[in-house]
């Protein structure tokens, strides 16, 4: 789209009119002829693209994060570790997300003229990722914990994703390159009566949001 001078309201001195490629400059087209004119323009090939300059529609458009007014509870979420199990074997209690740092070393100058030093951002740490889920006879823990332990390439991309009150995804952690680094049982007690919960530590090289 073009626009072509200063014009008034109805091509009256003070406004700018934008017309498309292609129109005669003169009066200000009607509707109508605004109307056949974009529609005539070639269409941009895919799903979800406008006809003029290819302007991306949402609708076939993926979703962002929904940010909305009020927080969302943490209470509905999926754990996804690589294998797309999301039955018994892959449901999850508790999540513990790790702390992520930058390591900042101080760097200070003999003649410079100032007390102050400057900091320089070198590593990126991070802590593990802690699951919890109750105890179902399930071995997939325990089975990826022993791959790792007998040398085997253990590496998976894995994700948790938090859920809306209606179980729509707004928010993904991916955690890439995790291999597990602990497990454990929780200990049992004839006197309590309590679930019985097994926990997993699992390291990774790198996290994302998304």
């Amino acid at each position: 789209m073009r626009a072509f001078g200063m014009e008034g309201p109805e091509g009256g001195p003070g406004a700018v009119i934008f017309r498309a490629p292609g129109l005669a400059r003169g009066p200000r087209p009607s509707a109508a002829d605004r109307w056949r004119h974009v529609h005539a323009l070639p269409k941009v090939s895919g799903a979800g693209s406008c006809p003029v300059a290819g302007i991306p529609l949402t609708k076939g458009i993926p979703a962002m994060p929904n940010v909305r007014d009020r927080p969302y509870p943490g209470m509905n979420f999926l754990v996804d570790l690589g294998t797309g199990d999301d039955g018994p074997g892959g449901g999850v209690a508790v999540v513990v997300f790790p702390d992520a740092r930058l390591q900042l070393n101080e760097y200070r100058s003999g003649n410079d003229k100032t007390s102050e030093s400057m900091k320089l951002s070198t590593l990126t740490h991070y802590d593990d990722l802690v699951l919890r889920r109750g105890v179902t006879g399930s071995l997939s823990w325990y089975q990826w914990w022993n791959e790792a332990r007998n040398g085997g390439d253990a590496r998976r991309d894995i994700s948790v994703t938090l859920l809306d009150e209606q179980g729509n995804a707004v928010l993904r952690w991916r955690f890439l390159r995790a291999r597990p680094a602990a497990y454990r049982t929780l200990p049992m007690d004839a006197a309590v009566a309590e679930t019985l919960f097994e926990t997993l530590e699992i390291a990774f090289d790198r996290f994302e949001m998304e």
